[in-house]
C-alpha cells in the first residue's frame, strides 16, 4: 500500500498483456485442435471409403479426377517463370500455394456438400496430398499415420485447460498454503501428487513486475553536479537516478538529453513524438546474497529509441538511485 500510482498500473498492464498473449496462444491451440479434429473424421483407409461410399475404388478414383478437373483451369492461367535459378523458386513457391489453395478448395467443397461419393473422393484426394493414388494402400503405413495424428489430438487437448498463467507469488503465500495441503493432505492420483512437487521445488520470483513508462515525457534527463547523465520518472520525482552503462549505449543517453535541451531551450516548440526515446521500462535484476532485497536486486533501464525512421529496442545498463552514502561495488 501507498506505492505510486504508476506502479499499480504498469503491474495491471502487465497481466493484461499475459492474459492477452494467453488467450491468443489458447485459441491457436484451440484452432489447430479443431482443424486436426476435422481430418481425423475425414481420414480414413480406401477399404472405410469403399465402405462409406458404397461404390467401388476405381469409381472413387475417377470421381476425384473429375473434381480434380474442376480447379485445374485455375492452375493452368499462371504465368510461366523466367528461366534460372530465381524461376526455379518462384516455380516451387507457386506450386506451395497451389497446393495449399487447392486443399482449401478441398476443404470447403467437403463441408458444403452432403454426398457420400463427393466427400469420399475429396477424401481420398487430401489424403494423397491432393493426388489421385493408382497403388494399393498399405494398411501399417496408414495405421501409423493415423496413430500419428490421434497423439497430435491428444497432446492439444492436454495443453488446452493446463497452460493457465501463474502470477507472482512475492509473499510465498501460495507456496506455504501448498506445503500444509501436500504435507496434510493425500494425493488423488500421481498427477496430483508431481503438480504439488513440481510447485514446491519452483523457484519463486523474488522481484515485483517491471513498471513501464509508455511515453518519453514520462522521463525527464539531466546532469548532476558531477556531470553524470541521470534520469528522473514521473510518480519518483524525488528520486533521481544516476545512468551506469558503457561507450555503446553512451551516446544514446546524451541524445535523450539534447533532445529534451532543445525542446527546453525553444519553449516547447518541438514536438516530443519526433524525439529519438520512445519509451522506457524499470526492471530488476535479480541478485545473489544475504542482505537486503534493494541491495541484492539492482535496477535496469530497458528503453525503446527511434532509428533511422525505425523502432529499434534495446535494454540499458544498471541504475541506481543517487544517495550520499552511496559506494560503488
Amino acid at each position: 500500500m501507498g506505492q505510486p500510482a504508476r506502479f499499480y498500473t504498469s503491474a495491471t498492464a502487465s497481466v493484461n498483456y499475459i492474459y492477452k498473449s494467453w488467450f491468443a496462444l489458447m485459441k491457436r491451440y484451440q484452432s489447430q485442435l479443431d482443424g486436426k479434429l476435422r481430418w481425423l473424421e475425414m481420414l480414413n483407409s480406401d477399404a472405410e471409403l469403399v465402405e462409406l461410399s458404397g461404390v467401388s475404388l476405381d469409381t472413387l478414383r475417377a470421381k476425384s479426377a473429375g473434381i480434380l478437373a474442376q480447379f485445374a483451369p485455375q492452375e493452368t492461367n499462371r504465368e510461366t517463370p523466367t528461366k534460372g535459378k530465381k524461376s526455379k523458386k518462384g516455380k516451387k513457391s507457386q506450386n506451395l500455394d497451389s497446393e495449399i489453395n487447392l486443399s482449401e478448395h478441398l476443404f470447403d467443397t467437403y463441408k458444403n456438400t452432403e454426398d457420400h461419393i463427393t466427400r469420399c473422393a475429396i477424401s481420398h484426394l487430401l489424403k494423397n496430398v491432393c493426388t489421385i493414388n493408382d497403388k494399393e494402400e498399405k494398411p501399417e503405413k496408414f495405421a501409423q499415420r493415423r496413430r500419428k495424428l490421434e497423439i497430435q489430438i491428444q497432446r492439444l487437448t492436454e495443453k488446452l485447460p493446463a497452460r493457465i498463467p501463474k502470477g507472482l507469488d512475492l509473499t510465498d503465500t501460495q507456496w506455504i498454503e501448498t506445503l500444509i495441503t501436500a504435507t496434510q493432505t493425500v494425493p488423488e492420483n500421481e498427477t496430483e501428487a508431481k503438480l504439488w512437487q513440481n510447485y514446491l521445488l519452483r523457484k519463486s520470483s523474488q522481484v515485483p513486475f517491471p513498471v513501464a513508462y509508455e511515453t518519453n515525457e514520462d522521463m525527464t534527463w539531466l546532469k548532476n553536479q558531477f556531470g553524470h547523465i541521470c534520469v528522473k520518472f514521473n510518480g519518483l520525482s524525488e528520486h533521481t537516478f544516476q545512468i551506469y552503462c558503457d561507450s555503446r549505449q553512451l551516446h544514446w543517453f546524451q541524445r535523450f538529453l539534447e533532445d529534451q535541451e532543445t525542446k527546453r531551450s525553444s519553449k516547447n516548440q518541438h514536438f516530443s513524438a519526433l524525439f529519438t526515446l520512445r519509451s522506457g521500462r524499470i526492471a530488476w535484476q535479480g541478485g545473489e546474497g544475504n542482505r537486503e532485497p534493494w541491495n541484492v536486486h539492482h535496477l535496469i533501464l530497458r528503453y525503446s529509441f527511434m532509428d533511422t525512421g525505425r523502432n529499434k529496442f534495446s535494454e540499458g545498463r544498471k541504475i541506481r538511485r543517487n544517495r550520499q552514502h552511496y559506494h560503488p561495488d
